[in-house]
C-alpha cells in the first residue's frame, strides 16, 4: 500500500471495519460511529477516491481492495499488541536446522 493510502485507512480504520462486518446506510455508519451524516459522507469521499469503499443499492459497502487494505491493517494492529506484551532486550533465538 502507499503511504498515502496507509494513512487513510489507518484514519478511518473504525468506519472500514464496520464495513467489513457489513453494508450499510450513511445513518447507520454515523450512528455506529456516533459521528454526522455530513462525517460519514466525507470518510466516504475519501475512501472512495483510493478505491476502497463504493454505494451500492444505497448503502456504503468494502470493495476487494478494501477488504485486503483493512485485513491487512488487522493483522498489523495485532502483531503490534503481541510485540507490546514481549518483554524488552529479549536476544532473538532463531533455530539453525
Amino acid at each position: 500500500m502507499s503511504d498515502e493510502i496507509v494513512t487513510v485507512v489507518c484514519q478511518h480504520a473504525d468506519a472500514l471495519m464496520s464495513l467489513r462486518e457489513s453494508p450499510k446506510y450513511k445513518r447507520e455508519l454515523a450512528e455506529e460511529l456516533d459521528v454526522s451524516k455530513s462525517t460519514v459522507y466525507n470518510i466516504h469521499r475519501r475512501l472512495s477516491e483510493h478505491g476502497l469503499v463504493m454505494k451500492a443499492d444505497g448503502k456504503y459497502t468494502l470493495t476487494e481492495r478494501g477488504v485486503i487494505a483493512i485485513t491487512a491493517y488487522k493483522g498489523y494492529k495485532e502483531q503490534t499488541e503481541l510485540i507490546e506484551q514481549m518483554p524488552p532486550n529479549r536476544p532473538f533465538e532463531a533455530e539453525v536446522g
